[in-house]
């Protein structure tokens, strides 16, 4: 990380960004480009592990590149406030960001596809629900193990 002074090594802080974003934006290796994808997500932590369960169609370039090559980065963001000045180059933003890498892959597992769309509406809407099992038949769930992450801001005192 160019920016130390930036950077943002309290992993509790790191989870509490985390539960705060919406979007996670998942890049795929493809072979004549990398492809992003934004999406909604749950997040759990298991110790050290940081775990994202992401909801996807069934079938499409997603489910392909990812049959392909499971490894992926990842990247949240927010924009806080914007911080002007009289000249352009002068303006900043504050703003909190993480970055990762992490393996990618659909989950066959019923139990844990339940539990993963469980997941993703509890980080999502703040509430607990029962996924009925007839539901998962209709979407794919997939998970995201973090491999590396990483986060910075520039005016970020928490939320």
């Amino acid at each position: 990380m160019r920016r130390k002074e930036r950077e943002i090594k309290d992993t509790e802080t790191i989870v509490s960004i985390i539960e705060h974003m919406r979007t996670i934006r998942v890049a795929i290796a493809s072979d004549d480009a990398p492809y992003i994808v934004p999406l909604s997500f749950g997040f759990e932590r298991n110790g050290d592990d940081f775990i994202f369960y992401l909801h996807s169609a069934k079938e499409g370039r997603k489910i392909e590149l990812i049959g392909k090559n499971p490894a992926v980065g990842f990247e949240m963001d927010e924009c806080l406030k914007l911080k002007g000045e009289e000249e352009a180059c002068s303006w900043t933003a504050e703003y909190v960001s993480v970055i990762g890498t992490g393996e990618l892959k659909l989950v066959e597992n019923r139990e844990e596809k339940k539990h993963g769309l469980e997941v993703l509406m509890k980080s999502m809407t703040g509430k607990s629900f029962d996924i009925p099992y007839s539901a998962l038949d209709h979407v794919a769930v997939l998970r995201l193990v973090v491999r590396s992450i990483s986060a910075k801001g520039n005016g970020f005192i928490g939320f």
